[in-house]
């Protein structure tokens, strides 16, 4: 008897629609657009959906037994899939879905128990897209083309179409959404304890050095912040100024994120729970800085009080880091 298989409707791209046909994909098989995920006890499929955007990419689909899965990320609605294949020892996917419901349920159907989670999401924080340069360059030859043909249908010349200006204003209007979430704030995932990494095993130096380099980017990070907050009390900085100054730290916060991610060191089972630790200190400063740059804007002071209770939630668990590496 075949396994029972789950599918779900997914994206490769945070945006929908023409703005994701133009984003460049952020998978090496070049996958954008909409696509399926396909779940058995054995393993996943990804599969795009056939249209203009199959002309680039590299496989429609890909079939990842579960012994290759090696680490399932999720944050909200958005999902990170590292797996092996036969070409490389890991690979990396990030997928989007619907809600952050749909991504739990796919998390619990997984074939893998190598999973981090974090409810909150921070979309809002996600880099400006990047325009895909093959599709930049077939949309200038269809207009091109385009122009020659209505020419000649018309035995009427028009005026120049300044077509490289056309494009570059479409590049511009193409950025990421700011999705709003409404929803009531979620209690932050309780970690257990932290089990010391043993000082006498071969792991004890990578955790540390990992731990180590977290903690340094962080303190840098609020010096910058502090040294912000001090010009705004001196009258040095404007209110406008200082929240416009809180989006390139939040961006900053989602660079170390990142590096957290890519970390090899830290992408083996016996690391998950300093790995998570870190995930979690940078996704509340990330939205304590989202939630105090809104509430800056709007002069609304139950947005800054949220923002300070997040802040809140990172002091408290960032000294946990240290004690993964006594």
């Amino acid at each position: 008897m075949a396994p029972l298989t789950h599918t779900f409707d997914i994206r490769f791209a945070r945006t929908a629609g023409f703005a994701a046909w133009l984003e460049a994909p952020a998978n090496r098989f070049r996958w954008k657009g909409a696509g399926r995920l396909s779940i058995s006890s054995d393993g996943i499929t990804i599969a795009s959906r056939r249209g203009i955007s199959s002309l680039f990419r590299l496989a429609p689909s890909r079939r990842i037994p579960a012994g290759d899965l090696k680490e399932v990320y999720r944050e909200g609605a958005a999902l990170r899939f590292e797996f092996a294949t036969a070409e490389s020892a890991r690979e990396v996917v990030p997928l989007w879905v619907k809600d952050r419901e749909t991504a739990a349920n796919i998390v619990h159907l997984l074939p893998t128990t190598r999973t981090v989670e974090l409810e909150e999401s921070h979309s809002r924080a996600a880099p400006r897209a990047r325009i895909d340069r093959r599709v930049a360059v077939a949309l200038l030859a269809g207009i091109a083309i385009g122009g020659v043909a209505t020419w000649a249908l018309m035995r009427n010349e028009p005026a120049p179409i300044a077509i490289g200006s056309q494009l570059a204003r479409v590049a511009d209007g193409v950025a990421v959404p700011v999705e709003v979430d409404g929803a009531a704030p979620s209690m932050p995932i309780p970690f257990p304890e932290p089990r010391p990494v043993p000082r006498d095993s071969a792991a004890y130096k990578s955790a540390a050095r990992a731990v180590s380099a977290f903690n340094a980017e962080a303190s840098e990070l609020l010096k910058a912040y502090q040294l912000n907050r001090m010009d705004l009390e001196s009258e040095t900085m404007t209110r406008e100024q200082f929240a416009e100054s809180l989006p390139a730290l939040e961006r900053r916060w989602w660079k170390l994120t990142l590096q957290v991610l890519d970390a090899d060191e830290l992408a083996v089972p016996q690391f998950a729970e300093v790995r998570a630790s870190t995930l979690e200190v940078g996704a509340h400063w990330r939205k304590f800085l989202a939630l105090y740059a809104e509430g800056m804007r709007k002069d609304d002071p139950a947005l800054i009080r949220r923002a300070f209770s997040t802040l809140a939630l990172a002091e408290r668990e960032q000294p946990r880091l240290w004690q993964f590496v006594p």
